[in-house]
């Protein structure tokens, strides 16, 4: 999975993608001639069994390349994270490093990774706030948004952030009933949607010391 030419290209630590996309505006400085370098569909992010396309539309223009894979943030979302606090190994925030000494439930325990696809739950997504929100490569974002939904929730229960739930955020795949989570110890296993959502919130945040059985 080497992809070197494509990082040092992107220019990752010194030149500051503003949006996970194709910026127009006062953002297009930020990303200039990166935009083709967005697009750039890497095999290894992406489920052999989805159908989404290689390119995820958003509502700025251009689209960037997909990924069917996306990181844990915890259970909920209340803006930005501006404090210094551990929640999940993907916070919402800038201001705080993870690492494994804050996986107070265990590596077993803790999810790291879920399964993302594109659905047009309500057909008008591409040109809403939402059309970002599918399972993107993280080019780069604003400390303030969460552009691209590298990141995303498994809230508690009555959630339509249950896997393959209603929200648009939800985590969710093609294959027939779940979806595959990678663990923080590296092992992956398949998640039934309908699994208990308390059980999926409490693997969802590291250091809540909730442990759940979920065999």
């Amino acid at each position: 999975m080497d992809q070197a030419n494509l990082y040092n290209q992107l220019g990752v630590g010194q030149v500051k993608q503003a949006v996970c996309s194709v910026p127009t505006g006062p953002q297009a400085a930020a990303t200039v001639g990166s935009a083709d370098l967005q697009k750039t569909a890497i095999p290894v992010y992406m489920c052999p069994t989805a159908t989404d396309p290689l390119i995820n539309p958003g509502r700025v223009s251009g689209g960037h390349a997909k990924s069917n894979y996306a990181g844990i943030a915890g259970i909920d979302w209340t803006g930005v994270d501006t404090t210094t606090g551990f929640k999940a190994i993907f916070v919402d925030g800038t201001k705080y490093v993870t690492r494994m000494r804050d996986f107070i439930d265990g590596s077993s325990n803790t999810f790291a990774v879920g399964e993302k696809y594109r659905r047009d739950i309500d057909g008008t997504l591409t040109t809403q706030v939402a059309g970002e929100y599918y399972g993107a490569v993280w080019v780069g974002i604003a400390p303030d948004v969460r552009a691209a939904n590298v990141v995303g929730q498994l809230a508690p229960t009555g959630s339509s952030y249950a896997v393959n739930g209603g929200s648009v955020n939800a985590f969710a795949s093609q294959h027939t009933g779940g979806a595959h989570f990678l663990f923080i110890d590296g092992r992956v296993q398949f998640i039934s949607e309908n699994m208990d959502q308390d059980k999926l919130s409490a693997i969802a945040t590291g250091n809540d010391g909730k442990v759940a059985n979920i065999e």
